[in-house]
């Protein structure tokens, strides 16, 4: 289902990223990452070739500033997973899908394949 795909997932809870990065990977795509800090995502992101970005809008307790537009500039589609819900009408979720811990992984692969195939 995402064979080929090079998703990046920036998380800072290891378990979390590591049962995101296992799910995706089960369905095929190769996992850049997991990193748990804003700075490493946006170093691996700016070479480019990363075809989604899955982040948590809070990295190590702050709230992430410039990966989402590092992403615009690069054009990556991307889609959050938090802890706690953003507001329809942060700017963090314009244009972008939102979903909470704990993930139904069938769900989020289901989330992340129409993504990808925008």
């Amino acid at each position: 289902m995402l064979t080929g795909c090079r998703i990046l997932v920036a998380e800072t809870d290891y378990v979390a990223a590591t049962e995101m990065a296992t799910s995706l990977q089960e369905a095929g795509a190769t996992i850049l990452g997991p990193v748990p800090t804003e700075d490493m995502a946006i170093d691996i992101l700016l070479p480019g070739d990363v075809d989604l970005v899955i982040f948590n809008a809070l990295l190590r307790e702050r709230r992430v500033a410039l990966l989402p537009a590092c992403l615009a500039r690069q054009e990556v589609v991307s889609m959050m997973v938090n802890d706690l819900e953003l507001r329809s009408d942060d700017p963090l979720c314009q244009g972008r899908k939102q979903l909470l811990h704990p993930l139904h992984y069938p769900h989020f692969k289901q989330v992340v394949a129409e993504l990808l195939a925008r």
